[in-house]
């Protein structure tokens, strides 16, 4: 007969965990370099799509099927993200590995955070 108990299993809060982290990400100053480095190549990179975007609605006036192919999204908002993700790629690891070696520095958040961590796999 089985028992009219059942096992629960607790899960970890998460929640903790990840304000931490954003925490310690947001006050650093890796995160905030890699943002003003970004704003010129972003920039940059949306004065240009907005531009070749402009040349080719005027080339559009002259033929209809090429003015109803442009699309604004095709032509400003893709160029754009696509500054801001290479620019992303390039950048993101020097912050990864600034809040790394700052977390290495002080032994206590390595010890909670890896406390933590083994709370949230332990079954």
């Amino acid at each position: 007969m089985p028992s009219p108990e059942t096992f629960h299993v607790q899960k970890a809060p998460l929640r903790p965990l990840l304000v931490k982290e954003l925490w310690e990400i947001l006050g650093g100053r890796a995160l905030w370099t890699m943002l003003i480095l970004m704003c010129p190549l972003v920039g940059y990179s949306f004065f240009q799509a907005v531009s070749l975007y402009g040349e080719a609605s005027a080339a559009g006036l002259q033929s209809p099927v090429l003015a109803s192919s442009l699309s604004p999204l095709d032509g400003i908002l893709v160029p754009t993200l696509g500054a801001s993700y290479v620019a992303v790629t390039l950048l993101f690891p020097f912050v990864a590995i600034r809040v790394t070696l700052s977390a290495e520095s002080q032994p206590c958040p390595v010890m909670c955070t890896a406390t933590a961590f083994r709370v949230l796999i332990s079954p």
